[in-house]
This record gives structure tokens, sequence and C-alpha cells, in this order.
């Protein structure tokens, strides 16, 4: 695994995928195989899980849902 902060996502999806710019502020170390780095090749692709902090998922759901009522209001 790689821990990395997304920088910039695309606006629209590219076969149903979106593409992201991600820093690695460790490299390519990885957190397994004793921290063995990967070998760069560009247009390294990969799956991720992005974990927008560490609130609740209800605690998410709510600021989803102020922010459409907060939108809505302001028509």
């Amino acid at each position: 695994m790689l821990r990395g902060y997304v920088q910039q996502i695309a606006p629209t999806p590219d076969r149903r995928q979106y593409r992201a710019t991600v820093s690695l502020p460790d490299g390519l170390l990885t957190t397994h195989t004793a921290g063995k780095p990967l070998r760069f090749r560009p247009e390294l692709t990969g799956t991720a899980d992005i974990i927008t902090d560490n609130r609740r998922l209800l605690e998410q759901a709510f600021t989803g849902l102020r922010g459409l009522l907060r939108d809505k209001a302001s028509f």
C-alpha cells in the first residue's frame, strides 16, 4: 500500500473511472513487504480507497445534505 494525498481529480470520468493526481510523501515506498519500493513507470495506475477524514459515515452524510439544502436555498 502507498500513502498519498489527492491533489487534483478530473471533473469527468474516463471509461467510468476518474483520473487523479496524487502526491506521495514517502515516494513509492510501500507499507507492505518490509517497505519495499515500487519501480517508477510513467502513467502508473492503481486502485485507491479515498478517506476524506476521520468522521463517521453518518456525519459525512449530514454534511452533504446540509450542502444540498444550502445550495437550494440560494436559488
